[in-house]
């Protein structure tokens, strides 16, 4: 075939009536690509061409470029490097793409194809969507980087409607309720550290006692939970390592709490006192946690009683808190729709754990921290994911910044005055 007006050399053959390529820089280099080529093909090993299926190519691909990258649990990590919970999630979505496009030749994929699997996630979470998008750029960049596309379907493709979820900060009556909450239940004083030093709840399970300097006053963090395994690893980046204020209303507590055990042990141990907390233990404790601030905060639950009179049957009662005792109202599971048509839950779904550590940065703002140190203590490697919570204003902010710009002293009263009013009518209202 020659030279052509792309500016690579090809060179073809013939075995068993198929036709093979060679593909180079020089006609030497095609040449010993085909060679390789028709040797592979002579020893009966698989040749990738435009005519295999998109299913064939999608194993070939995982099981060339992406599963060589998986490290085992607990190995140090390293660049371009993912967890098997990682690998897990590629084989997931690889599910949801094959179904549409698998028969089809890589040849015969049009940009359409691809964005009508897109469009068929369309309303759910960005991060479900997104991830779709990235498997399938991945996979067609990969295809035409191997010269077995001549162009990329995938390079034009865009995200259809999607929810994106918010983190947001806790409000008064949630602060007041976690607090409360702190009291009595069991993981208590686990969730105010998460809130007071706004580590990420991975971060929380490997804490030593000895990570906790009461004579500097700073929490070492260093260590995380490697992702869908029980393995203690490096956090995700270099930020991830820091030292954190430890609030002065914490240190009596946790000094309390670690009294008289060793400086090695979990600062947060499962049940047992031991242990290390899994991923699955720190979200059942939150779970947990949840559940006593909701019935703090006056939830509906329902109570089924055997009926003596009648072992078949029972008896059902609904609870709050204002007309039992918390464990009177706790022995019950919270009311659903499906129970009695209406939700018992006063808590709104979006209140998750991850809430505590946008309310802990959003408090450094309100403090007057700067950006830049805010990011060290959140552990951020970008400024601009810190910066995207510091940039959540309300009028309160752009009241007092007015004080800023217009520096009168009868204007800063006035300003004071008004922030004042509008943080009791919040109050007041939430």
């Amino acid at each position: 075939m020659g030279l052509c007006k792309d500016g690579y050399w090809r060179e073809s053959e013939r075995y068993e009536g198929k036709k093979y390529i060679g593909f180079g820089k020089t006609q030497k280099a095609a040449m010993k690509e085909l060679a390789n080529k028709l040797s592979d093909a002579k020893s009966g090993a698989q040749i990738l061409d435009k005519n295999m299926t998109v299913k064939k190519w999608s194993e070939t691909w995982l099981d060339v470029y992406i599963r060589p990258k998986v490290r085992e649990p607990g190995m140090p990590k390293q660049k371009n490097s993912m967890t098997q919970k990682s690998f897990a999630m590629y084989e997931q979505k690889l599910k949801i793409i094959i179904p549409s496009i698998g028969k089809l030749k890589l040849c015969e994929v049009h940009d359409t194809h691809l964005q009508k699997i897109l469009n068929s996630q369309a309303g759910k979470s960005k991060s479900q969507v997104s991830k779709i998008l990235l498997i399938i750029q991945s996979m067609f960049r990969q295809a035409y980087a191997s010269r077995l596309l001549p162009y990329d379907p995938s390079a034009s493709l865009t995200l259809p409607m999607v929810t994106e979820g918010k983190r947001r900060s806790l409000t008064d009556q949630e602060r007041e309720l976690l607090h409360e909450a702190a009291k009595i239940h069991r993981c208590g004083l686990w969730v105010e550290v998460l809130l007071g030093t706004g580590i990420r709840p991975g971060e929380s399970a490997p804490l030593q006692i000895k990570d906790f300097d009461f004579e500097s006053g700073l929490l070492n963090v260093s260590k995380d939970i490697e992702s869908g395994t029980y393995s203690i690893s490096d956090p995700k980046t270099k930020a991830g390592i820091r030292k954190i204020p430890i609030p002065d209303e914490l240190v009596p507590k946790l000094k309390a709490s670690f009294e008289g055990k060793s400086p090695f042990s979990f600062a947060f141990p499962q049940m047992n006192g031991t242990k290390m907390k899994s991923q699955e233990c720190l979200s059942n404790d939150w779970q947990s946690f949840h559940r006593c601030m909701d019935i703090l905060g006056g939830a509906k639950t329902v109570v089924f009683r055997k009926n003596p009179k009648k072992p078949e049957a029972y008896t059902r009662s609904i609870r709050t808190i204002k007309e039992f005792s918390y464990s009177q109202t706790a022995c019950g599971h919270i009311m659903t729709k499906e129970d009695d048509g209406e939700r018992g839950s006063v808590l709104t779904d979006d209140l998750v754990c991850y809430c505590l550590r946008h309310t802990f940065c959003t408090d450094l703002k309100k403090k007057g921290v700067p950006v830049d140190i805010a990011m060290y203590l959140m552990g951020h490697e970008d400024i601009r994911m810190t910066a995207n919570i510091y940039g959540h204003s309300d009028d309160s902010t752009a009241l007092l910044a007015i004080s800023y710009i217009n520096p009168k002293p009868e204007l800063k009263k006035q300003v004071v005055k008004k922030v004042v009013k509008n943080e009791n009518i919040k109050a007041a209202s939430d």
